[in-house]
């Protein structure tokens, strides 16, 4: 029987592909797109194995690099752009984190949940969670141009300028902070939003 050389594909080149095939699904989970960094480094790794062992895979590495390059720098410009279109120009990013204290009189955005038992109105209370139980955490909404409040699943992006609240010496119950002349947009990242859905109202 005669022999036959067979010479092996680069498992580093198969894993590489396997990464980028995954990381192809960022646009639409973007969490996936860390998948083309180990995509990247696979890549690398196979065409030294090709180089110095002679094996196969070097057109497969050929294509899955530049898609993988493409998955990140294209994953990330996309959610930058999203960011950005949370909030019109001229506002500050905060988080509820911050010590809002610190940006009363501001222009702001922040992201949160609203009630998440109606809609429909132009006044509403923001929360990280969408639960109004802890005032210290809780910013009542005035929106601008008489817009009124759509509820949305994954939170929303409000943008407008920070007041403590008018009666903020005996006003137990009520939210510290106001926000005036606010302007209402999608949350389209997670950035600045926690992850877990909106905890109902009672």
């Amino acid at each position: 029987m005669q022999n036959t050389d067979y010479t092996p594909v680069s498992t580093a080149a198969v894993a590489s592909a396997g990464c980028a095939a995954l990381g192809v699904g960022s646009y639409l989970f973007p969490l996936l797109a860390i998948a083309a960094l180990p995509a990247i480094a696979f890549g690398v790794i196979a065409l030294i194995e090709i180089r110095k062992y002679g094996l196969l895979g070097r057109r497969l590495v050929t294509v899955v690099l530049p898609l993988s390059l493409t998955i990140a720098a294209g994953t990330a410009m996309l959610e930058a752009a999203l960011y950005r279109s949370e909030a019109p120009d001229g506002y500050r990013r905060v988080a509820f984190a911050r010590n809002l204290d610190e940006h009363v009189g501001e222009r702001i955005c922040l992201k949160g949940y609203g009630p998440w038992d109606g809609s429909g109105e132009s006044q509403f209370s923001l929360s990280l969670n969408g639960s109004c139980r802890d005032m210290k955490n809780v910013v009542f909404v005035e929106l601008a141009n008489g817009d009124t409040w759509e509820r949305e699943l994954n939170g929303v992006a409000v943008s407008g300028r920070l007041e403590l609240w008018p009666s903020i010496d005996n006003a137990e119950g009520l939210p510290r902070y106001i926000l005036k002349d606010a302007v209402l947009r999608p949350s389209r990242t997670a950035y600045q939003r926690i992850s877990l859905p909106p905890v109902a109202q009672p």
